[in-house]
């Protein structure tokens, strides 16, 4: 990473010579205009406020207070990036040497083609994944051991006023995913993620339907409108609403799993509205940064992963 802020310092003073340059070039040009008497006066004038004005540009750009704020800002964000990978890589081999004599998965609220690329982009095992909510759980080989999708009519109803109020959301059979409508935020959250065509996914079982709005409060309208009407679940999650069968949640995803390996000793950690069921139901714990749905549950917080990991080693081992 130094080697990077080295890089922008060389850039930064290569700016600064070059504004130099200009500025020079340009201060001659004034001193040729003013020689030179064959111009009529108006025009002298004019070119020489020109010319006044793009050096007081320069110098102000050479002198912008806000220059070397970015500068440092972007030393401080490669030096964030750098400690982030750091923990990042500690917290996998937390994981790694977690699962040499214990089971590790992923319980999450996206499809299984939302979650594969994170896991492979970071070379993360896992034992078993439950998405969308647990409404689908997979063995380790991406094996499908549950499903549990919405009622096809309700879904169908929903979907329609969704549409009448032209909100931005994607429809989900559990594996794949496909947006009816999108933002800028949905745009730039789903690069790198193989999306279906809305028309696509309405040929397929409805799993799951999860709507888009910077607006909390209109999440938490929908949400409301959602569970009174339908048998649905709905939850809010860091810009999104959930919304799933209300036959069962993370918690009774990892249920399904401990009886799949014939285990009853589960913990289970999380930060959004959609976990508050599994933190509840196994172990209470969460990060740090967790949203404030979640701390009314949760007793235990910490800052990463591997944190986590040592505590319940030790409460096994105590």
């Amino acid at each position: 990473m130094r080697h990077i802020v080295y890089l922008n310092n060389y850039m930064l003073e290569d700016i600064k010579t070059r504004v130099e340059n200009r500025s020079n070039i340009l201060k001659n040009k004034k001193e040729d205009l003013i020689i030179n008497r064959t111009k009529k006066e108006t025009n002298k004038e004019l070119l020489q406020k020109s010319i006044e004005l793009k050096e007081k540009e320069l110098l102000n750009y050479e002198n912008k207070p806000k220059f070397d704020e970015q500068i440092n800002e972007l030393k401080q964000n490669i030096e964030d990036k750098q400690l982030l990978n750091n923990q990042l890589l500690q917290d996998i081999e937390a994981i790694n040497n977690f699962r040499k004599h214990n089971k590790f998965g992923v319980v999450t609220g996206r499809t299984l083609s939302m979650i594969k690329p994170e896991l492979e982009k970071y070379h993360l095992g896992y034992d078993f994944l439950v998405c969308s909510n647990g409404t689908v759980v997979f063995d380790k080989d991406d094996n499908l051991i549950s499903r549990i999708d919405m009622d096809r009519d309700e879904a169908s109803e929903l979907l329609s006023y969704l549409i009448s109020k032209e909100m931005v959301f994607c429809l989900s059979d559990g594996i794949d995913f496909g947006y009816h409508r999108l933002n800028d935020a949905t745009k730039n959250f789903i690069k790198g993620f193989g999306v279906k065509t809305y028309e696509e996914m309405l040929d397929r079982p409805y799993n799951g339907i999860f709507v888009r709005s910077d607006d909390h409060d209109v999440l938490c309208k929908l949400k409301s409108y959602i569970e009174n009407k339908y048998h649905m679940n709905a939850a809010i999650n860091r810009g999104n609403l959930d919304i799933y069968a209300n036959s069962t949640n993370k918690a009774i995803g990892l249920a399904i799993i401990g009886k799949y390996y014939h285990d009853d000793k589960i913990y289970a950690i999380g930060d959004g509205g959609n976990d508050i069921d599994m933190i509840n139901a196994y172990g209470k714990m969460a990060m740090k940064d967790c949203s404030d749905d979640v701390k009314k549950y949760a007793t235990s917080y910490f800052d990463y992963v591997k944190d986590c990991i040592a505590y319940i080693e030790g409460k096994d081992n105590g």
